[in-house]
């Protein structure tokens, strides 16, 4: 093994260090003031050369090149689970930003008013649309909280099986979804876009909603684009990482290299 990889939330490439983890505990709270050198800590750990990125981006990368994505050279994904990140594949280049933060779609402000947003906002996309667990107000959902913790695939088993409260819970969550995927669209105009993460699960669900609202809400050069779910299903942020690896280990070895040694080099082909 050569070098290590690492994806995660708040990620800043050009400082190598994670800022502001909602998920990440350091002692008893989370350090909002000193962020963590991420890479470094992992480099002192292991011994290896080790490298972070958003894990929307390494799902995208993952996506677009092993997945639903292959073939095109314009895609977003979106990855909507307990909060809603992404990625996106501008012009065959991943998309980066300043900082290397380019892609935290979840905080598009939706509304003015409404549930508030980890990040402290309120009406965020992530707040309105994120799998987070939901009520247990129907028979079927009270059931599974009696063994487990209510989350989106109850609420996705419920309406299969023709439970009402669970059916209007999901055309509420598809109404947000939709929203933000349309804007999305308008945004980056992408050849396809790739939904992943737990409320992919449900896509079967959501999927005829998600394109009549795009046709109902959406400029008309922007109505045709697809929406598909993730071909890598929870895998596509594994599949991303160490193609990033790839890509940034030849892109340091090409600046150090004379143009007569490019000729010969050997391109990841991961």
């Amino acid at each position: 093994m050569a070098a290590i990889a690492h994806d995660g939330p708040g990620i800043d490439r050009d400082h190598i260090c994670a800022i502001d983890l909602p998920t990440l505990v350091i002692g008893s709270e989370r350090d909002l003031a000193h962020p963590m050198a991420m890479a470094r800590e992992l480099a002192n750990h292991t011994g290896l050369s080790a490298r972070v990125e958003n894990d929307g981006i390494a799902a995208a990368l993952g996506e677009w090149r092993h997945g639903a994505g292959k073939g095109v050279a314009n895609i977003v994904y979106l990855t909507v689970s307990t909060g809603i990140g992404g990625g996106v594949i501008a012009d065959g280049r991943l998309l980066h930003g300043h900082r290397g933060m380019a892609g935290h779609i979840g905080h598009m402000r939706l509304a003015q008013d409404g549930p508030r947003c980890p990040c402290g906002a309120i009406g965020c996309f992530e707040a309105l649309a994120a799998g987070t667990a939901p009520d247990d107000s129907s028979p079927f959902l009270a059931a599974a909280a009696r063994s487990d913790r209510v989350e989106a695939r109850h609420v996705f088993d419920g309406a299969r099986a023709g439970d009402k409260k669970c059916q209007d819970l999901l055309a509420e969550e598809a109404a947000y979804l939709d929203q933000g995927i349309t804007s999305a669209i308008h945004m980056f105009r992408p050849e396809r876009v790739v939904i992943g993460g737990g409320l992919s699960n449900g896509f079967d669900l959501l999927e005829d909603g998600i394109h009549r609202v795009i046709q109902r809400d959406a400029m008309l050069p922007f109505r045709h684009v697809p929406v598909v779910r993730a071909g890598l299903g929870g895998d596509s942020g594994l599949w991303g990482r160490p193609r990033w690896c790839c890509i940034r280990s030849t892109a340091s070895r090409a600046r150090t290299r004379r143009p007569a040694d490019l000729k010969s080099s050997r391109l990841c082909v991961f």
